[in-house]
């Protein structure tokens, strides 16, 4: 989420003023519904590049094996067909 020190030149958004210094934006509501899920979004995105960086040193150090169906199975101790 990126967030402002100050409102942009030009910026038609009501401002609140407390002693000085602004300490709220009016948005209107869709606007901050986009925001909301452009932050979602972002968290989201960054959730998935850090698994899967995470995956990727993982595979690279040789943690990560293949093994059958019917491996996995008897590894767990599952019943066979």
């Amino acid at each position: 989420m990126v967030l402002m020190c100050e409102t942009p030149a030009g910026d038609a958004h009501d401002v609140i003023h407390h002693r000085g210094e602004v300490v709220a934006i009016v948005v209107p509501i869709a606007e901050y519904q986009q925001l909301r899920q452009a932050a979602e979004e972002q968290r989201v995105n960054e959730e998935f590049d850090a698994a899967h960086a995470d995956y990727l040193a993982r595979q690279e150090a040789g943690a990560i094996r293949y093994v059958s169906h019917e491996e996995a199975g008897r590894q767990l101790g599952l019943p066979t067909r």
